[in-house]
């Protein structure tokens, strides 16, 4: 069954209307620093999905809804009022942080684990709340930024930067950078210091396949155990942040 939608279509239509394959983890911002990002695609990737922090207590778990997105005509999590929030995810590469001495010069650093791995270049799935119509969503700001630069963010680069632990994980503050041509896209991350193999896949997720939705008996199970399990792993490495990304929405 298709659902989800890769267009802007969903970010203005305002009607009534995870456990996932392993893959790129999502992009996370932590509060007061500054990402450089590239998009590989287009447009978004929207669908209805539930934050599960009222049941978990763990920002990073989510599923899919199996009635705003017409999978079924049940599911529990709605039942439970447990609103779900329209996300559109884009998939980017994560450049690193932003970082500038002080004359002024920019550098890119990447993450190192306690094991002495640097993450740098990843792909990462970059997801934003549409919001509602009085409290739009960073989804919305992309949408304007993506009308100012011909409707098509491949290529498009970014700095990002979360001004704190209440705001989208995905980071508020957005900075153009430049626009490179797809086909130097490669070319274009080595230069910044990407290796051959990180620039071996620039392709987009596969949305459909890394998505998956639970059944009606599993997510009855989630809220009474009190567990996601396998649900997605909302966060990339390098998150020391305990606090929830963003709370359910309210219907409005």
């Amino acid at each position: 069954m298709t659902w989800g939608s890769q267009s802007w279509d969903s970010v203005d239509d305002y009607g009534e209307s995870p456990n996932v394959n392993t893959g790129p983890k999502s992009f996370y911002l932590p509060a007061n620093l500054t990402k450089r990002v590239i998009f590989l695609g287009n447009a978004p990737f929207t669908f209805w999905q539930h934050s599960l922090w009222e049941i978990t207590r763990s920002g990073k778990d989510r599923e899919v809804c199996l009635k705003k997105n017409r999978i079924g005509n049940e599911c529990p999590l709605c039942d439970k009022e447990m609103w779900p929030s329209m996300i559109g995810y884009f998939t980017v590469i994560d450049m690193g942080d932003v970082k500038r001495d002080s004359e002024g010069k920019l550098t890119l650093e990447g993450w190192t684990s306690d094991r002495g791995v640097t993450y740098q270049f990843g792909k990462k799935l970059l997801g934003a709340k549409r919001g509602g119509r009085d409290k739009p969503g960073v989804l919305k700001k992309i949408a304007r930024l993506a009308e100012r630069h011909g409707g098509d963010l491949t290529g498009c680069v970014f700095d990002i930067y979360r001004s704190g632990n209440k705001v989208e994980s995905c980071g508020d503050e957005w900075d153009f950078v430049e626009k490179v041509n797809p086909s130097s896209i490669a070319d274009y991350l080595k230069h910044n210091g990407a290796s051959d193999e990180d620039v071996a896949d620039l392709t987009e997720v596969n949305y459909a396949e890394h998505f998956m939705a639970k059944s009606v008996d599993d997510l009855k199970a989630i809220i009474s155990g009190g567990s996601a399990g396998n649900t997605y792993d909302q966060w990339s490495q390098g998150s020391n942040d305990p606090s929830p990304p963003d709370a359910p929405w309210k219907k409005w």
